[in-house]
């Protein structure tokens, strides 16, 4: 059942206490199918003479260019590496090989603009800690069956830096994530842990600097699977380490994921996303008054 009200003093401890929070039935199946379907007609409309890959096992796109750098304001496909043949081409079609959509879907597309562009959700941030919250980039998760890669141990803030820190990620399972397709691992508590490595970009050059601490490591015992079905929400501390293994099995996990930051708190000058002056960044409250 979907939560329409604030969070509990329940659910609260839980997020204090671990970083993470699920929530059970967030969004419905007819909205599930429409995000699904859109998705799928990106892919089947990209063009693949320029491929960008994502390689999840460092978190970076293994060749920054414009491509990538212009995907903060627009729409863009990233593939899996072991979709890419030697010669270059794609050994599956399209929609069986892209790794994410990023990073403006929350701007450019309507379907997915309107999950998270509501009031409860600006309700469910503040209550969260971030005063004037704002949707700052989006991705559509693929997950493809076989290939689907891993994604390395991670935290949000490495790569949406602000002072303080106050990233809060929004994910969204439209398909079950199962430990058998790669659903998330979270570290309990991590969030605790100051954020000491962070994705910087100079001019048109972005590279991961510093490292994470010990306790992040894959073998630590303490890591919990989160298993949930489709249509649940799991809200993300941008502190708290998290990851998934690779995809092996016949099953797709398409997923969809926002990241928020308060914009009270300081936008870092070397963040990936600078935005272009004809096109600023809006909190979520100016978001709703301007499209409501």
């Amino acid at each position: 059942m979907q939560q329409s009200g604030p969070l509990s003093a329940e659910q609260m401890q839980s997020w204090s206490d671990n970083g993470y929070l699920v929530l059970p039935g967030f969004v419905q199946r007819a909205q599930i199918d429409s995000m699904k379907e859109r998705a799928v007609e990106i892919m089947k409309g990209i063009s693949t003479t320029d491929i960008s890959v994502f390689t999840t096992d460092t978190q970076q796109v293994k060749t920054t260019d414009k491509y990538f750098l212009d995907s903060s304001t627009e729409v863009r496909c990233f593939f899996e590496e072991g979709a890419i043949a030697a010669d270059g081409s794609l050994v599956r079609d399209p929609e069986l090989c892209v790794n994410k959509i990023g990073h403006a879907l929350h701007e450019k597309e309507p379907v997915f603009e309107r999950l998270f562009a509501t009031q409860w959700v600006l309700s469910l941030l503040q209550q969260l800690g971030q005063r004037e919250p704002a949707l700052t980039q989006s991705m559509y998760i693929i997950k493809p069956p076989f290939i689907g890669g891993k994604v390395a141990v991670h935290v949000d803030s490495t790569f949406l830096d602000t002072d303080p820190p106050s990233v809060i990620g929004l994910w969204v399972a439209l398909e079950a994530a199962t430990t058998e397709n790669g659903c998330i691992y979270m570290l309990p508590g991590s969030h605790r842990e100051v954020v000491t490595r962070r994705f910087k970009r100079y001019g048109d050059t972005v590279v991961l600097e510093g490292s994470s601490p010990d306790s992040f490591n894959e073998s630590n015992p303490a890591w919990t699977a989160c298993p949930v079905a489709a249509g649940d929400l799991v809200i993300l501390h941008g502190g708290v380490a998290h990851m998934s293994h690779a995809n092996t099995s016949a099953a797709s996990r398409h997923a969809y994921s926002v990241h928020s930051v308060d914009m009270t708190c300081k936008w870092a000058e070397t963040n990936w996303i600078q935005r272009p002056q004809d096109s600023p960044q809006l909190s979520l409250h100016s978001w709703l008054a301007k499209t409501h």
